[in-house]
C-alpha cells in the first residue's frame, strides 16, 4: 500500500507540476521565442511555487518581442534564499520573489535600497547596490538626464527614515523617491500582490486573521468541540506550513520567512505588537518609557551633552529564564546584560544583519543592574524606534562567555570587544558572529526562552518531509498589563489586558486571573517544497491553514463552499508582492532603459491578474505596497502614494526603449504576448483544478505523511531540471 500510495502521489503531483507550475510551458513551446535575439537572461524563482513558476514562464513569452531570450532556473528555497543574498556572481538576471516588512510611517527602505552595507542589509546583499559596478552604470546611464548618484538616493531615504517631525516634508521626499525609482532605478519591479484570505479547519474558536495563528492563540483562540473529526492534530495543537529550511537558526541572521517562521518565540524580544495598530504589549519588558527629545550624557563614542538625542527606557521582568533545552532545566534569568549584549551585535560596524539599519544611531546604551533597566540613546529618532529596538531577539551573554575563537586561531574578547586576548593588539575588523562558539550555538541553540522551544538536537527534524515540533516552555512567564497598571509611562492609564493564552475575556467580571500556561502546547511544521503538496496535507487535516489564493478561484471557492473550513480576509500582507529582482551588475539588465523595457512588456493588470482569477492585486511602486490607502496627517485626503510614475504596459513603447538602448527589434513575427496568454489562461486553470481535486479525492482515502509528500516534491524538482535542460538543449 505505501508504494502504491508513493507511486499515485509521485503520477498526480507530475501532473499538477505539467499542467499548473509549468503549465505555460507545455503551453508556450520554445519555438515560439524564434526570432532575433539581442541577448539571454536567465530568470530565477524557487521551485514548487506554482504561481511564480507561471510568472516566469510568461515572462519567456513576454519578453520575446524585445528580443530577450528566458531562461527559466528553478531552485530549492532554500537555495534560492542564498542565491538573492549571498552569491557572488548571481546565478540570475531575474529574480521573482517578494519581500514583506515595514510599515505605513516609516517603510524598511533603508535595509533595501540604502547601499552602505553597514546601514542596509538587503541593498548591498540582493540587489549589489555597494558595488561600483551599479554606482558607475548609473551616474553614467544615458537615461539618467538628472545626475542622479547612489549617494543621493541613500540621503534620501535616510531623510524620509530619521524626519519624524515635518510631515509635509516626509510627503515630499516620499514622492521624490516615487518619482526617483520609477524613473531612473528600478531596483526591483512590483508585481502582484496577495489578498489577505486564509483558510482553517473549523473549529479554531477566538481566530482573528488581522493577528495571524500565533498572536491569536496568545490572545485566547483555541480548538473547539465542532472541530471534524476529519483534522487530525490534536485540541491543543496547530499545524502550519512552511516552505523549507535554510539551515541558519541563528535569529540574528535569519533573512527568510520560512526559518524565522520555524524559530518564531524562541527568544525573547522586549515587547510584543498586536493589534491593526501593531500597539506595544509587556514581554520581557515589563514597562517601557520614551523620552522624544533628551540632552544625551558623554557616550562612549564622544557623544557630548549638547547633542538632541532620543531616550528609549526598557525596564525588565525578571522572571523571564533561559531555558536549557537538552537538559530541560532553567540556567537563570535573561538579564539586562543579554540586551545589551545583542545590542552590541547589532551595532558592530563588521557585521550585516538583518534589520539593522536602525542600530546606527544608538550613541550609548546605559545599563542598571539594580533596577533591570536599559536606556537607549538614540542620535537621530524616528517613528520606528520602539518597534525597532522593542522587537529584536535577545541572545544570552553566556553564549559567547570571555573569548571568541576564529578559524585561524584569533581570539578576542568577547566582553572587552576590539581587544586580542592573547596578544595585546587591537582589532579593529572582526566578526563575532564567525567564530568557533557562534557557529556550534547557531547550529544548536540550547538556550532559548521564549513561550516555545525547539530541541535543535533532534537529528529527525528539520529536513525536507519531516514535522518540525515546537513545544511550549515549562518554564515561561506570562507577561501581562495586569502586571502593570502603567506598562506604557507615557500615558497615565492602565492598558487594555494583553490575555495571552487566556481564552476568557479579561474584562469581565470575576475573570481577572492571570493565566499560567499555553493552551497551544505544540506547533507542528512540516517542511516542504511545493505549495501543491501543503495543499494536500491541509485537505487531510495534517495541516490547519492554507492560503486559497496560492491555488486558483475555483479552490477558494471550493473552501469556501466546505462545511469543514472557515474561510477568513483579513488585511492583505503588508508591504508583501511577487517582484522582479534585477542583477544590477548584468552588462545587459543594469541599463535603465533596459529594465523598463521589461516592465513596460508586462502586462499585470490583465494577463497576469488573469492567470491568476483576478485573486492578486497589480503593484506599482514600492510605495504603493505601504501607502497606497494611508492618508496624510494634515487633511485626511491627500494620499501617500502617488501614481504619475506608473509604468503602463505599452509593448511598442517597450520596443522603442531597447532601441533606444542600442538593440534592434525584429517588427514581424511576434503576437502580441498579452493576447497570446489570455486566450490558453482559462484552460490552464481548468486543467490544474481538475488535477488537483483528482489529488484530494484520491489523496483522503490514503493520504501521504509528510515524508512522503516530500518524495512527491522531489518529483517536482526532477522535472523542473528536466525541463530547464530540455530547453538549453
Amino acid at each position: 500500500m505505501k508504494n502504491k500510495k508513493l507511486a499515485l502521489m509521485s503520477a498526480i503531483m507530475i501532473g499538477t507540476f505539467i499542467l499548473g507550475a509549468f503549465g505555460t510551458a507545455t503551453t508556450y513551446s520554445p519555438a515560439d521565442a524564434q526570432g532575433l535575439v539581442n541577448f539571454s537572461i536567465v530568470v530565477e524563482t524557487n521551485v514548487g511555487n506554482r504561481l511564480r513558476e507561471s510568472i516566469a514562464y510568461y515572462l519567456q513569452q513576454a519578453l520575446a518581442p524585445l528580443g530577450i531570450d528566458v531562461q527559466v532556473r528553478g531552485v530549492p528555497f532554500s537555495q534560492f534564499v542564498g542565491d538573492l543574498l549571498f552569491a557572488d556572481p548571481k546565478p540570475y538576471d531575474i529574480g521573482i520573489v517578494g519581500f514583506a516588512g515595514g510599515s505605513v510611517f516609516a517603510p524598511d527602505w533603508v535595509d533595501l535600497y540604502v547601499s552602505d552595507p553597514a546601514i542596509g542589509f538587503f541593498g548591498p546583499l540582493t540587489y549589489q547596490l555597494n558595488s561600483p559596478v551599479w554606482k558607475d552604470a548609473l551616474a553614467n546611464d544615458t537615461a539618467n538626464d538628472i545626475g542622479l548618484t547612489q549617494e543621493m538616493v541613500d540621503n534620501l531615504l535616510m531623510n524620509i527614515t530619521n524626519n519624524i517631525s515635518d510631515m509635509d516634508k516626509r510627503y515630499e521626499d516620499t514622492n521624490k523617491f516615487q518619482e526617483w525609482f520609477m524613473n531612473y532605478l528600478l531596483y526591483d519591479y512590483p508585481l502582484l500582490a496577495p489578498s489577505g484570505v486564509v483558510s482553517v479547519w473549523h473549529g479554531f474558536e477566538g481566530y482573528d486573521p488581522d493577528e495571524g495563528s500565533v498572536n491569536s492563540a496568545f490572545l485566547g483562540a483555541q480548538w473547539n468541540s465542532s472541530t471534524p473529526t476529519d483534522r487530525k492534530n490534536n485540541a491543543t495543537t496547530i499545524a502550519t506550513s512552511i516552505a523549507s529550511v535554510s539551515g541558519n537558526f541563528d535569529p540574528l541572521q535569519i533573512a527568510d520567512t520560512s526559518t524565522g517562521t520555524a524559530v518564531a518565540n524562541l527568544f525573547p524580544t522586549l515587547l510584543r505588537f498586536s493589534g491593526k495598530d501593531f500597539s506595544p504589549h509587556p514581554w520581557l519588558a515589563k514597562s517601557f518609557n520614551i523620552s522624544t527629545w533628551e540632552d544625551a550624557p558623554i557616550g562612549e563614542n564622544g557623544t557630548t551633552k549638547d547633542v538632541v538625542a532620543g531616550k528609549v527606557k526598557f525596564y525588565l521582568n525578571t522572571d523571564w529564564k533561559w531555558l536549557n533545552v537538552t537538559s530541560g532545566q532553567t540556567v537563570g534569568s535573561v538579564t539586562v546584560d543579554d540586551v545589551a549584549f545583542t545590542l552590541e551585535i547589532y551595532r558592530s560596524p563588521h557585521i550585516v544583519i538583518n534589520g539593522k539599519s536602525s542600530y546606527k544611531f544608538i550613541e550609548m546604551v546605559e545599563t542598571n543592574s539594580t533596577e533591570q533597566s536599559i536606556t537607549l540613546y538614540v542620535s537621530q529618532p524616528n517613528l520606528e524606534d520602539l518597534r525597532a529596538f522593542g522587537g529584536f531577539d535577545i541572545i544570552p551573554k553566556s553564549l559567547l562567555g570571555g573569548d571568541l575563537t576564529f578559524s585561524n586561531g584569533t581570539t578576542i574578547s568577547a566582553v572587552n570587544y576590539g581587544t586580542n586576548s592573547s596578544a595585546g593588539k587591537n582589532i579593529t575588523n572582526y566578526n563575532p558572529l564567525n567564530t568557533e562558539e557562534w557557529n556550534a550555538w547557531e547550529k544548536n541553540p540550547v538556550l532559548q526562552s521564549g513561550p516555545y522551544y525547539v530541541n535543535f538536537e533532534d537529528s529527525t527534524m528539520y529536513k525536507v518531509g519531516e514535522f518540525v515540533e515546537k513545544r511550549a516552555n515549562p518554564f515561561f512567564t506570562f507577561p501581562n498589563e495586569w502586571d502593570s497598571t502603567n506598562f506604557d509611562m507615557r500615558t497615565p492609564a492602565a492598558e487594555d489586558a494583553f490575555f495571552f493564552a487566556y481564552a476568557d475575556d479579561p474584562n469581565t467580571a470575576g475573570t481577572k486571573e492571570k493565566p499560567n500556561k499555553l493552551q497551544i502546547t505544540v506547533y507542528k511544521h512540516p517542511i516542504v517544497e511545493d505549495i501543491n503538496v501543503q495543499l494536500l496535507l491541509f485537505k487531510d487535516g495534517q495541516l490547519d491553514f492554507t492560503n486559497p489564493t496560492s491555488f486558483g478561484g475555483d479552490e477558494l471557492a471550493a473552501q469556501q463552499n466546505d462545511p469543514r473550513f472557515d474561510v477568513f480576509t483579513g488585511l492583505a500582507v503588508v508591504a508583501t508582492a511577487d517582484l522582479l529582482i534585477f542583477d544590477s551588475k548584468n552588462e545587459h539588465i543594469k541599463k535603465y532603459n533596459v529594465r523598463r523595457a521589461i516592465a513596460h512588456a508586462i502586462d499585470k493588470e490583465g494577463t497576469l491578474s488573469n492567470l491568476f482569477d483576478n485573486l492578486r492585486k497589480p503593484q506599482d511602486s514600492p510605495v504603493s505596497r505601504f501607502f497606497e490607502n494611508v492618508d496624510t496627517f494634515k487633511d485626511g485626503k491627500r494620499g501617500w502614494y502617488n501614481d504619475t510614475w506608473k509604468i503602463p504596459f505599452n509593448l511598442t513603447e517597450a520596443k522603442n526603449l531597447m532601441i533606444a538602448a542600442g538593440y534592434k527589434i525584429q517588427s514581424a513575427g511576434f503576437s502580441n504576448p498579452s493576447q497570446q496568454v489570455s486566450s490558453v489562461v482559462q484552460s490552464i486553470q481548468s486543467s490544474v483544478a481538475t488535477v488537483v481535486n483528482e489529488v484530494v479525492s484520491s489523496v483522503i482515502a490514503d493520504a501521504p505523511t509528510p515524508f512522503e509528500a516530500f518524495v512527491a516534491s522531489v518529483v517536482l524538482v526532477s522535472v523542473a531540471v528536466g525541463f530547464r535542460r530540455k530547453k538549453n538543449r
